[in-house]
């Protein structure tokens, strides 16, 4: 991911209770962009509104960031923080297709 560092959207309210949709497991190598540059990063559970990471970076509660992985791009509000862990929420809906995406087996070249 080459990309410039995104600017602050966090403060956007998005009407929807915490965790109100279905996590699923995943281990997926994504890029993680910040507002202090690109990082990378493993998304370990993945839902509609949000995905649980673990990265690197020196990430606090409000920081906006963005995560590309399995050709998915979505921005996020990082909720929590812990033990190089991070609770993101995403700033829009995943689509079904998007999800879908990022649960899909990956395909590994022979």
């Amino acid at each position: 991911m080459n990309r410039a560092p995104i600017q602050p959207l966090c403060t956007d309210p998005w009407p929807h209770r915490p965790r109100d949709a279905v996590r699923s497991k995943v281990f997926r190598l994504a890029g993680l962009l910040t507002a202090r540059g690109a990082e990378r990063a493993h998304v370990l559970d993945v839902s509609e509104t949000g995905a649980r990471l673990h990265c690197a970076a020196a990430l606090v509660a409000g920081d906006d960031v963005a995560i590309e992985a399995a050709g998915v791009m979505v921005r996020g509000c990082v909720m929590w923080v812990a033990e190089g862990r991070i609770g993101l929420r995403f700033h829009r809906r995943l689509k079904e297709a998007e999800l879908a995406q990022f649960l899909a087996p990956i395909e590994i070249a022979r």
